[in-house]
């Protein structure tokens, strides 16, 4: 079920000064990560980015996010409401009708941003904004028209990048099985919504998917098993 066209960058927003990062990093010798500066992020912060890849080749490359471990007991993310998780999602493949469909499933109703939330647990703040949920059509086609410095950039789901779909709602995190199960998500969101018309675009049959393809999806099925009882109280049935 993975799809072999997605590629993913992911990004991971750290407090911690740079340079002792950058010699944990060198320690461990990571050949698809490197750092960027962030202004929104306070105390000489940096951006941890990988290059882009695809589920596949991660599923392959399992070591490939053993340095994220040198993190832990660093101020990662959670402790700065500008600081999360980022997964950008290609747009190679992707019509406007893809990326509405895609933001369908997040945005479409409150028990679908419920579960969107659940599972990226990260609060809505002014870097990881829900005000844009009754504007899908427009969103899904804006990237080439907008000011890229626009307030949209802040969106939960950020469509002002010309070749990326940025998925802004993940908590910032140095354990690697929640960093697979944010980028599964993305990958089943996206391969769940290109199969399906837009009155098919729902929760529950999301879930029944990434059941289904537990295989591919294995962090994230293992996230919704656990977290079984929060989903039922958000209405969602499956």
């Amino acid at each position: 079920c993975a799809n072999p066209a997605m590629r993913i960058r992911r990004s991971l927003e750290t407090q911690q000064a740079f340079y002792k990062l950058s010699s944990a990093f060198h320690a461990e010798r990571p050949n698809f990560v490197y750092f960027k500066r962030d202004g929104s992020i306070p105390w000489h912060g940096r951006e941890i980015v990988t290059y882009p890849f695809t589920l596949n080749w991660l599923k392959q490359n399992p070591n490939a996010l053993n340095p994220l471990r040198v993190l832990r007991g660093a101020q990662i993310s959670g402790a700065h409401p500008s600081c999360g998780m980022h997964v950008h999602m290609s747009r190679q493949g992707l019509t406007n009708l893809g990326v509405y469909k895609f933001l369908l499933l997040l945005y479409g109703s409150a028990r679908r941003r419920g579960l969107a939330e659940l599972i990226g647990g990260r609060r809505a703040n002014s870097y990881c904004s829900w005000n844009e949920m009754g504007h899908l059509s427009r969103k899904a086609s804006i990237y080439s028209e907008y000011d890229h410095c626009s307030e949209e950039h802040h969106n939960a789901v950020n469509t002002m990048n010309r070749s990326t779909v940025e998925v802004r709602i993940f908590k910032g995190t140095s354990s690697v099985p929640s960093v697979l199960k944010n980028i599964e998500y993305v990958a089943a969101a996206r391969k769940f919504t290109e199969s399906r018309g837009i009155s098919d675009i729902k929760e529950d049959a999301f879930l029944e998917f990434v059941s289904q393809y537990r295989k591919s999806f294995s962090h994230l099925q293992s996230f919704i098993e656990r977290k079984a009882r929060h989903i039922q109280r958000l209405g969602i049935t499956y």
